[in-house]
């Protein structure tokens, strides 16, 4: 993952989508946490990803407050 032009040890995490019948059933944040684990293998200074703020604020993420670029 590069930030404003340097690597820094970051890396990025996703996309992460569960299919609609298998929503709420834990899956996703089983996704998300077994993602944590393995960045954390690898030594990440922090970790970006592109996602909904209202999905990923719950695992402590936060906005940049940019849109999406397409």
């Amino acid at each position: 993952m590069t930030i404003n032009g340097s690597h820094d040890g970051w890396l990025g995490l996703g996309p992460i989508s569960v299919e609609p019948d298998r929503q709420r059933s834990g899956l996703g944040k089983s996704l998300v946490f077994a993602g944590f684990d393995a960045l954390r293998q690898h030594g990440a200074a922090g970790v970006a990803l592109i996602g909904s703020p209202k999905i990923y604020s719950r695992y402590g993420f936060v906005s940049d407050g940019h849109p999406a670029k397409p």
